[in-house]
């Protein structure tokens, strides 16, 4: 498990490694729902349906001892963007990511989370600048050194990827909307000009540090 300085005491965190030539494949399968199985077959390769096996696996071992209950009868659902949720009551909140070959996941009581991990980009200056354009405000793309740093681009796409989990949000519609102060890394600035969410002052966002060549953050909402 995970404890990185600066995380509330309630927030657990994981670390999975992947072992996508060796997994036990059938073993994850039998705690997933029908459901979940139909996605995993879904997946064209043959890699991300691990992934999403083990830690939807994962996931439901750790939430059974929880609730204490079999993987397999954790009530999960989806909301409106597609964000696993427990089902029922319980106050239970949790969020997982997986990328490359690792996978992160953090649950705590009564804090509403999000986590996200990447593993560096394949690809040139040019598709880079176009990602960044997607993903960065516009003071936020002013303030990006020249020439485009990777690292830096991939910690902002991270970390608000991982705020806009823990706000239950889809990702593609609002990630310019919000603005990150990186220079206080691992602890970042959130600003926002939304009405409707929580005040900036509520949401809080973290570096995590994990295998070389990937970047995460976690992200959670003061109660």
């Amino acid at each position: 498990m995970l404890t990185p300085e600066g995380v509330p005491a309630q927030i657990e965190l994981w670390q999975v490694a992947f072992d996508l030539g060796h997994g036990d494949d059938a073993k994850d399968a039998l705690v997933l729902s029908p459901q979940e199985q139909a996605h995993a077959r879904r997946y064209r390769r043959r890699d991300d349906a691990r992934r999403f096996c083990c830690m939807r696996a994962c996931l439901r071992r750790l939430l059974g001892e929880r609730l204490d209950c079999a993987p397999q009868a954790v009530p999960l659902v989806r909301n409106a963007y597609g964000k696993p949720l427990l089902g029922g009551p319980g106050g239970l909140s949790f969020n997982v990511s997986h990328a490359g070959d690792i996978g992160l996941l953090a649950m705590a009581p009564g804090l509403a989370l999000g986590i996200d991990v990447e593993c560096g980009i394949a690809a040139g200056l040019q598709e880079l600048h176009d990602m960044a354009r997607q993903v960065l405000s516009p003071d936020e793309w002013a303030a990006l050194p020249a020439p485009l740093d990777e690292v830096r681009f991939l910690r902002h796409w991270v970390a608000k990827e991982a705020v806009l989990k823990a706000l239950g949000l889809g990702i593609g519609e609002h990630l310019q909307s919000i603005h990150l102060d990186l220079e206080s890394h691992p602890r970042y600035q959130i600003f926002h000009q939304q009405s409707q969410w929580p005040a900036p002052a509520r949401l809080h966002a973290r570096a995590l540090s994990t295998r070389p060549g990937h970047a995460a953050a976690l992200a959670w909402i003061d109660a």
